[in-house]
């Protein structure tokens, strides 16, 4: 399968999507610089939170 075909297989049939993030992402540049950098986990009100996903 071509990179397109897996796309369209996905956006037709939502039970191929499946996932979690690894990592958090935080909402800000001022979300990251006010984090510890040993602590992982530690944005206030992350845009994407650990785990998250489909």
């Amino acid at each position: 399968m071509t990179d397109l075909t897996n796309r369209i297989d996905v956006l037709h049939n939502p039970r191929l999507a499946k996932g979690r993030l690894p990592i958090e992402l935080p909402s800000s540049t001022a979300a990251v610089l006010a984090s510890k950098s040993d602590v992982p986990y530690d944005t206030v009100a992350p845009l994407f939170a650990y785990g998250f996903g489909l």
